[in-house]
């Protein structure tokens, strides 16, 4: 009797333990789901940082495709008008321009858009829109100028003295070309000098290619607040 006692003892005894070491349902279904719900964590941490990745690089992409529309600068004969616009003969094709209550004009007087004509030959800055119509900010008429030998530049002033111009362009390229006493300087629509050229200062200009393919300015616009305004040239000459 005391054996059979002793191990009926024992079985409850290993009963007992067994019921106590055996997890229960719910540590099963968490032990299960926690791999899963790191894993969907993980998911939606990733996506979380792509859709931030993507944001970034189309906000990125916004502000380079503004940049490239901004302040382009354009120089032909105007082939026709409209109420309010015209359309631009350069070199790259036609450009429609469009004109705005913040349009300036310079050049022969007082130049407005009644007095311009089919013909003239015209220095168009501004802003293009996404139908390509390039905004004018401001007109400057000036003569003519042999396809093959106008360019237009824009950039940086980084030396000046009384007959040379260097200049830095947006490529951080040099742009080395003469200036003398026909050549027309302007600033803030008013008359300049080469006193007014100084380091720093940005400016665009007309270039005429003269004798040995040296460029020289026929036209230089001294740009109020270098700071905020950079216009794309629309061709660059050779840079040194």
């Amino acid at each position: 009797m005391k054996i059979i006692y002793n191990w009926k003892i024992f079985v409850i005894i290993f009963l007992l333990s067994t019921l106590h070491f055996q997890p229960s349902t719910s540590q099963v279904s968490a032990q299960e789901s926690s791999p899963a719900s790191t894993v969907s964590a993980d998911i939606k941490a990733k996506l979380k940082a792509l859709q931030e990745e993507i944001a970034s690089k189309a906000n990125q992409l916004k502000v380079e495709m503004g940049k490239k529309l901004q302040n382009k600068v354009y120089l032909g004969s105007i082939s026709s008008k409209g109420d309010n616009t015209f359309v631009l003969n350069t070199k790259k094709g036609d450009k429609k321009i469009e004109i705005k209550d913040y349009t300036d004009y310079l050049g022969g007087g007082k130049l407005t858009f009644k007095n311009l004509a089919v013909g003239d030959f015209v220095v168009v800055l501004g802003d293009v829109d996404d139908k390509e119509t390039l905004l004018a900010k401001r007109i400057i008429k000036t003569q003519a100028l042999k396809v093959n030998d106008r360019q237009v530049v824009f950039g940086q002033i980084i030396s000046a003295d009384k007959k040379t111009l260097a200049i830095k362009d947006k490529k951080d390229q040099q742009i080395t070309f003469s200036f003398d006493s026909k050549t027309k300087i302007k600033i803030s629509g008013k008359n300049g000098t080469s006193k007014d050229l100084k380091a720093g200062q940005k400016i665009t200009a007309v270039l005429i290619k003269g004798l040995g393919g040296i460029f020289k300015a026929r036209f230089i616009y001294l740009f109020p607040d270098p700071a905020t305004i950079t216009p794309t040239p629309s061709q660059n000459p050779t840079s040194s």
